[in-house]
């Protein structure tokens, strides 16, 4: 899923979050297909600190006001992966919380570096959405539909 919120009017990501939680159920509505849901955004993301406290990170530069309705939208499509939720079974993942699983990391780099430079992680998401089973990205209505991410992955 590539999402771009920065441009999105407020007043649209709770219904945008719900559109795309349907869309995700009835793209994934299918036993034999992906179970994990790759998640690339604007929007700053938390990640979990080694002293377990939660820091905001930014992954777009320009993206500088969250406000209510960004966080209520996000708060909508992680619920819908929690039990009892609309995507209930599947699993939403990002980069941050994926690549501090790679074990060649450990002791050779500092993670946090990584993930800071947006343009690694720019590449990595990049990467990983090309060899994706299934890519969805926003409407006009709903993200920025013509980005040289989208253009590059499809």
């Amino acid at each position: 899923v590539h999402w771009r919120l920065e441009r999105v009017p407020v007043e649209n990501l709770a219904w945008c979050a719900a559109s795309l939680v349907s869309t995700l159920r009835s793209v994934l509505d299918d036993d034999s297909g992906p179970r994990l849901v790759w998640f690339v955004t604007d929007y700053h993301t938390f990640s979990e600190q080694p002293s377990g406290v939660k820091a905001k990170s930014a992954k777009s530069g320009t993206f500088r006001a969250v406000t209510p309705e960004h966080e209520e939208a996000m708060n909508i499509l992680q619920d819908a992966f929690q039990t009892g939720g609309d995507l209930e079974g599947y699993a939403m993942t990002e980069l941050p919380s994926q690549i501090k699983k790679l074990r060649m990391f450990e002791g050779n780099v500092q993670l946090e570096d990584v993930l800071e430079d947006s343009g690694v992680s720019g590449i990595l998401d990049k990467l990983v959405s090309m060899q994706s089973q299934v890519f969805v990205s926003g409407s006009r209505a709903c993200s920025k539909t013509r980005c040289v991410f989208w253009q590059q992955v499809v």
